[in-house]
């Protein structure tokens, strides 16, 4: 059976961004169906600003597919281009997210992919290390696996030029909350990003937006949207 899009399963490495919409479950569970479903397309709705990242006319750039309360984007390569294009949808889902009512958090990882839609197979050794790395974080947003560092190395230090301008990379390493304590890790900045991905401070708007969240949870849950806006509050370039 041959697999479609053969530049999509070529020898080499993709990038690959796995995010989880957080308290899912429990929204399953407590929310009317019909109501959930409401904000899922509301959701789906605000994500097509993703297209001009998905495609081009030359062709797809990334691919996407959610389940349930997983997203997933893989680049067709493990280019400078690919990094930006894949950090600009992690911003647009972070904001589109948090407007609808939802939270998420993911992780970025680089290696061989397999991410063939005809056959609805997904696999590869990025996808492990993404979705092993979005378990241990304790906050919402993105941060990047080990496998991704010297090409946001390589990216910062020899930054694309577009209209005579360098290219900004929303990108910082930062300590940042995981499940078994603090440590650093370059992560995604998606405060230092406007709705229109130009560059500029989003924080307060993202700030009112978190806050929400108080209203709808106790206990452990809150350490969550403090470490969050912890986060926002320090993380810089």
């Amino acid at each position: 059976m041959a697999i479609e899009s053969h530049e999509w399963n070529k020898t080499g490495d993709h990038l690959i961004l796995f995010m989880d919409i957080m308290g899912f479950k429990d929204r399953v569970t407590r929310m009317n169906h019909e109501d959930l479903l409401e904000k899922m397309i509301e959701f789906k709705e605000k994500n097509d600003r993703l297209k001009p990242l998905l495609q081009d006319k030359h062709g797809e750039l990334l691919r996407m597919i959610q389940f349930s309360d997983s997203i997933i984007l893989a680049s067709l390569d493990d280019s400078k281009s690919a990094l930006n294009r894949i950090i600009k949808a992690g911003v647009v889902l972070m904001h589109n997210a948090l407007e609808t009512g939802f939270a998420l958090k993911g992780a970025i990882a680089k290696g061989p992919l397999t991410f063939a839609n005809d056959l609805g197979i997904y696999f590869g050794l990025p996808l492990v290390d993404a979705y092993l790395l979005e378990e241990e974080l304790k906050f919402y947003g993105v941060a990047f696996h080990h496998s991704v560092e010297d090409l946001i190395q390589q990216y910062q230090g020899n930054p694309p030029v577009k209209g005579g301008h360098k290219q900004y990379i929303p990108v910082s390493e930062h300590p940042i909350h995981l499940k078994s304590g603090k440590c650093s890790h370059y992560c995604i900045l998606y405060h230092h990003l406007k709705r229109d991905l130009s560059q500029g401070d989003y924080s307060s708007t993202l700030k009112k937006q978190l806050k929400l969240f108080s209203k709808t949870v106790s206990g452990s849950p809150r350490i969550y949207l403090d470490n969050t806006l912890d986060f926002i509050d320090h993380a810089n370039e």
